[in-house]
């Protein structure tokens, strides 16, 4: 069986490594471990892309989500939404 594996960040956000193991899994790794990889809308909104052109993708069997270093996710970026709310850009912190 040939060999497989691919490391990179995804174009669509830096923040986001994807590592594709085989044909069939897909690793998505959450890369802002000094912030405890905390969700800003744009990762969010990149996440979501990918998981529907994984869910149309008959070759994808697996999907993995982890985060980078000591936590998985402190959970959504509370400094990105409150700089936008101050900004008064309220749809961009959503």
């Amino acid at each position: 069986m040939a060999s497989f594996s691919s490391d990179h960040h995804d174009h669509g956000n830096p923040e986001i490594l994807v590592q594709e193991n085989n044909p069939f899994i897909r690793t998505l790794t959450l890369h802002k471990p000094k912030k405890l990889n905390v969700l800003s809308t744009p990762v969010v909104l990149r996440l979501f892309e990918l998981f529907l052109n994984y869910e149309h993708d008959a070759s994808v069997k697996l999907v993995i989500l982890k985060g980078s270093g000591k936590a998985f996710s402190a959970g959504g970026d509370v400094v990105y939404v409150a700089h936008h709310l101050y900004n008064g850009n309220f749809r961009s912190a959503l």
